[in-house]
């Protein structure tokens, strides 16, 4: 934000102090420190934190809030954090947020701020969601670079279950299915493919845990796309439209992308 000036100041917390110290000297905050107390005066406060804590983080700080102030998140689930959040502060002016942009990477020596550059930015709000908290929101993220997409709770956690947990899913299949000797002769392919399962393991559990019943469902469109494969395989459907069809998705997702 600072990069953007979006903000005069931007302020840290984090329970490892050495982390705040590191986020100063890269200029992502202005100053910080490890107590929640520190949102104090903020108008927009950001909770990224892994996603099982994130009702409980906002909990925690609202009573060091201003009246006026903004909360958002950036968990990759959405309805049960939504829910949490309103059903334990329901006066809170609160909108549920996911930046659909990341890396493999953990830390703040992986920060990379380029990453946000022209991505999505996922908003959740609901009845209960003030106009102007959504709004405020909104003009943050342009500014910063990305495009906000607003979504129901529950739209996010089926479209991100498709497009993002499964693909975590699917990373850790082919990792189980290849064995060492397999993986010295691959190639950028199947790197590519599996790149997301050197992502920290204890951050995924949680993720596929709170968002199971959607992941499942992906999963299953998966298993039938697969058999549709397989039969084009075995030689029962054409082998080369199933083929075909996939590469012309790609090329309109590649011209969605580049919009």
């Amino acid at each position: 934000m600072l990069r953007h000036g979006v903000a005069e100041e931007v302020v840290g917390v984090d329970r490892d102090p050495e982390v705040i110290s590191a986020a100063v000297r890269r200029g992502a905050v202005s100053r910080g420190g490890t107590e929640l107390r520190l949102v104090d005066g903020a108008d927009l406060v950001v909770v990224a934190v892994p996603v099982g804590a994130v009702a409980e983080t906002v909990v925690a700080l609202a009573p060091y809030l201003k009246e006026d102030a903004v909360v958002t998140d950036v968990g990759s689930v959405k309805e049960p954090i939504v829910r949490a959040v309103e059903g334990r502060l329901p006066g809170l002016r609160f909108v549920g947020g996911h930046p659909m942009a990341g890396s493999e990477g953990r830390g703040i020596e992986q920060a990379d701020a380029s990453l946000l550059d022209s991505r999505p930015f996922l908003l959740t709000p609901t009845e209960r969601t003030a106009e102007d908290v959504l709004a405020t929101v909104a003009v943050v993220v342009q500014r910063i670079g990305m495009r906000p997409v607003v979504l129901s709770p529950r739209e996010h956690d089926a479209l991100v279950a498709r497009v993002s947990h499964l693909p975590y899913v699917v990373a850790v299949a082919l990792m189980a299915a290849a064995s060492s000797r397999d993986v010295t002769v691959a190639g950028p392919a199947y790197r590519d493919a599996t790149r997301v399962a050197a992502s920290p393991v204890e951050m995924w559990e949680e993720i596929c845990r709170m968002n199971r019943q959607e992941i499942l469902k992906a999963i299953e469109e998966l298993e039938r796309a697969l058999a549709e494969v397989k039969t084009g395989l075995q030689g029962e459907a054409s082998l080369r439209e199933i083929l075909r069809r996939a590469q012309e998705r790609r090329a309109e997702a590649d011209r969605l992308w580049e919009k």
